[in-house]
C-alpha cells in the first residue's frame, strides 16, 4: 500500500509582513522629511543675504525663499526674514523677537522630534492630529487679540489668510 501525504501549506507570517510594511513606511516617510528639509535649507542658503544691523542671539539672513520669517536649522540655527520684513524696522524687531522665542523654547529641536514621531507612527491618525493641531481655536481666538496685535500679525504675515490672524 502506498501512503499519501497531504501537501504542506506554509503559514503566512503576518507579524513579519506587518513589521516589513511598518519599517518601509517609516523609512519612506523619514526620507521624505529629510529630503524636504535638505532642499528647503539649500534654497535658503543659496538665496540668503546676511542682516548685520540686529542684536539677535542667532545669525539673521534675508531670503526671498520663505513667505514669512522663520527659524531654520538644528546644528547651526538661523533666523530668516523676508525682504518686506527687513525694510520695516518695527516689523523686523517683532519678527526677530518672535523667532528668538521659538529658539529659546527649542522649537527647532521639537520639530525634529515631531518628524521622528510621525515617521515611526505614520499609520496612526492620532499622531498626525497631535503633530499638526488646528490653528483656529487654539489659544486665543482671532477676535480675542487686541487690535494692535492683529495689525502686527498682518505686517509679519502679509500673505496669510486674514481669518487666521
Amino acid at each position: 500500500t502506498a501512503t499519501v501525504t497531504a501537501p504542506t501549506v506554509e503559514k503566512t507570517d503576518w507579524a513579519r509582513i506587518a513589521k516589513t510594511v511598518w519599517l518601509a513606511g517609516a523609512a519612506a516617510l523619514g526620507l521624505v522629511f529629510l529630503a524636504v528639509n535638505l532642499r528647503f535649507g539649500k534654497k535658503l542658503r543659496r538665496s540668503r543675504e546676511r542682516v548685520e544691523e540686529t542684536d539677535a542671539c542667532l545669525p539673521v539672513y534675508e531670503s526671498g525663499e520663505t513667505d514669512t520669517p522663520c527659524l531654520f536649522g538644528v546644528a547651526k540655527p538661523s533666523i530668516y526674514v523676508t525682504p518686506d520684513t527687513r525694510t520695516e524696522a518695527e516689523t523686523l524687531r517683532y519678527a526677530l523677537a518672535h523667532e528668538q522665542t521659538h529658539y529659546r523654547h527649542g522649537d527647532n529641536l521639537w520639530a525634529v522630534l515631531r518628524g521622528v514621531c510621525l515617521a515611526l507612527h505614520w499609520y496612526n491618525p492620532l499622531v498626525w492630529c497631535g503633530a499638526f493641531p488646528p490653528r483656529r481655536g487654539a489659544g486665543l481666538r482671532r477676535g480675542d487679540h487686541p487690535p494692535h496685535r492683529r495689525e502686527r500679525a498682518r505686517r509679519l504675515r502679509p500673505h496669510a489668510d486674514p481669518h487666521d490672524l
